[in-house]
């Protein structure tokens, strides 16, 4: 099976990136999953912010400072 890019959404905040997708009435997004995108978007941006390691599914550690 192949994957190809429908979308691809920019934004500044998490919220923006958010409300972005939720229009995007073509995508169907259920409400658990925009529950999980939201999530996971105020995760990264929190990481991000914090030069903090950021693993999709897993909880931020504050500790665990980003290394490249």
């Amino acid at each position: 099976m192949k994957n190809n890019i429908i979308l691809k959404v920019t934004g500044k905040k998490p919220i923006d990136i958010y409300h972005t997708i939720l229009h995007k009435e073509k995508l169907g997004i259920r409400p658990e999953h925009a529950a999980y995108l939201g999530r996971e978007l105020q995760k990264a941006y929190t990481a991000l912010e914090n030069n903090l390691e950021y693993v999709q599914d897993e909880e931020l550690d504050l500790n665990k400072k980003f290394s490249q």
